[in-house]
């Protein structure tokens, strides 16, 4: 079974073998990507001495297939709007806001 985690010192998300993990929160990742790759495929523990990574454990109990489809999901940017929509349509939304906003002030009597 293979899991979806972030690690904690540099924020990706990958997809990892259950039998990389040292403890809870604690995974072996070998250095060589292809030596990776190879190594998940076949579901093989890395060799002792492969460097260990804090992470958190995102999702688990997952197919090979089922967990690189859940990293690439978490790996589409966001769309936010840009700053190249016209500004008029926004100084007008930002005017209109501010018109009602203003309108339901209660007056105050002046002082005498």
């Amino acid at each position: 079974m293979y899991l979806v985690v972030e690690f904690i010192n540099e924020k990706p998300v990958a997809v990892v073998a259950n039998s990389w993990l040292v403890a809870d929160n604690v995974v072996m990742w070998p250095k060589s990507d292809k030596k990776r790759t190879s190594l998940l495929e076949r579901n093989e523990r890395p060799p002792d001495g492969t460097p260990v990574h804090p992470l958190r454990v995102l999702s688990e109990s997952l197919t090979l297939a089922l967990a690189r489809q859940r990293v690439e999901k978490a790996l589409i940017p966001v769309a936010y709007p840009s700053d190249s929509d016209t500004e008029e349509d926004e100084s007008e939304d930002e005017a209109s806001v501010t018109s009602k906003k203003l309108a339901q002030w209660p007056s105050m009597e002046p002082r005498p």
